[in-house]
C-alpha cells in the first residue's frame, strides 16, 4: 500500500520494466480525467496495451517519499505496478521473498 497524491493505492512491485503503471481505475482515483488522457500503444509485461503518460506528484510508502514519478495509466491493467521509475529514485532497495 502506498499514498499516491494523498490517495491510498495498492501496488505490486515489479522490477522488469521501466515505468510505474497504474490501473485505469487507480488513474481515475488519482483525478486523471479519462477525457484528457492521450492513450497510445504501450508494451507492458503482459503484452501490448493502451497507456497514457501521467505524472504522479508524490508516492509515499512509510517514511519513503518520491516526488515527480513518471507513470502510465493503462487500460485493462488489473493491478497497479510500482517499477523502476520509482525504485531508481531511491538510494538503494532490497528485494526478498516473503
Amino acid at each position: 500500500m502506498a499514498d499516491a497524491d494523498s490517495k491510498t493505492i495498492e501496488f505490486v512491485v515489479v522490477t522488469g520494466t521501466c515505468y510505474v503503471m497504474i490501473s485505469y481505475i487507480d488513474a481515475e482515483r488519482l483525478d486523471f480525467s479519462p477525457n484528457e488522457l492521450i492513450f497510445s500503444n504501450l508494451n507492458t509485461s503482459k503484452g501490448l496495451g493502451l497507456g497514457a503518460e501521467v505524472l504522479i506528484n508524490s508516492i509515499r510508502i512509510g517514511q519513503i517519499e518520491v516526488s515527480n514519478v513518471q507513470a502510465f495509466g493503462v487500460r485493462g491493467l488489473e493491478e497497479s505496478i510500482l517499477e523502476l521509475s520509482f525504485l531508481s529514485k531511491l538510494q538503494s532497495y532490497e528485494s526478498r521473498d516473503f
